[in-house]
């Protein structure tokens, strides 16, 4: 059965808090479904593109309807639905908020002169190849309406957002495990390396990522796909140190999680590891 929505709140012409004939509320986003509407009048349902239950993340959303532009929230439906057909999944309401804030974020850095590269770039778009050609597509279509030029280092922090709402799906129980993993990982290179990691470093806080990332492949059972590592001269990232550390991890990943590391994983720990305890 179709609902009738009736005006609560108007946030501007593409959003509107409303309630059913049940008296339950929902914020509506839609091109032009509140231009002259006024309160307690009903919604045209043809014209509603996204609607959003009223749950924790509430002031957060009324927050980013009285901030955010309304063509950037706009942009971010048609994002976020572009990169559900292509990823085939469903997010949830959270993603449009984080990303939606985001995004506005960025374009007004852009605007400003202000550009930031992505320390992780390198990461995900061998790790996480997919979402991140998803995001190379939203930045397509933010530069296309926007008139700016976006690059890769914004798709990497546009696909982070993607690649967090699809592990947040199943959040509770699986943050649990993977921050036992990162733990244990940590635990082992300390041991090896005989030494406390400075956690306030740039390169800990790379490494970091690095293991939640992997963290979430092993607990998927995924492997990473095979990549272009070439231009690597191996024969110096594994020295004598670093070897035997990844011994102990692969040990602790066979006897843990029945996981295997690739030898392309093992590359991408040592990159890390080098740049910790480079000398």
């Amino acid at each position: 059965m179709e609902h009738t929505y009736f005006v609560k709140r108007l946030f501007n012409n593409n959003a509107v808090l409303v309630c059913d004939e049940n008296n339950e509320e929902y914020v509506l986003l839609g091109k032009g479904l509140a231009f002259n509407k006024k309160i307690e009048e009903p919604i045209d349902n043809d014209k509603i593109e996204k609607k959003f239950s009223l749950h924790l993340q509430t002031d957060k959303l009324f927050s980013l309807l009285r901030e955010v532009p309304s063509h950037h929230i706009t942009l971010v439906n048609q994002i976020v639905e572009m990169a559900e057909q292509t990823l085939h999944t469903n997010f949830d309401d959270d993603l449009y908020i984080s990303l939606a804030d985001h995004i506005s974020f960025a374009i007004k850095r852009y605007k400003q002169n202000i550009q930031l590269s992505n320390s992780l770039l390198f990461d995900i778009r061998k790790m996480y190849h997919k979402e991140f050609e998803v995001a190379q597509k939203a930045v397509e279509i933010i530069n296309y309406n926007e008139a700016i030029e976006l690059d890769d280092n914004e798709a990497a922090f546009i696909a982070m957002h993607f690649i967090n709402s699809e592990w947040n799906q199943e959040k509770f129980d699986r943050n649990r495990k993977l921050q036992l993993f990162v733990n244990d990982i940590l635990s082992i290179v300390e041991k090896e390396f005989k030494v406390k990691i400075d956690m306030n470093s740039l390169n800990y806080n790379r490494f970091v990522v690095h293991i939640q990332f992997f963290g979430k492949r092993v607990l998927n059972e995924e492997s990473l796909n095979q990549v272009d590592l070439n231009w690597i001269s191996k024969q110096e990232l594994f020295s004598e140190e670093i070897n035997q550390c990844l011994k102990k991890i692969d040990q602790y990943l066979a006897e843990q999680y029945e996981f295997k590391m690739t030898n392309d994983e093992k590359v991408f720990l040592s990159i890390h590891l080098n740049r910790i305890f480079s000398r």
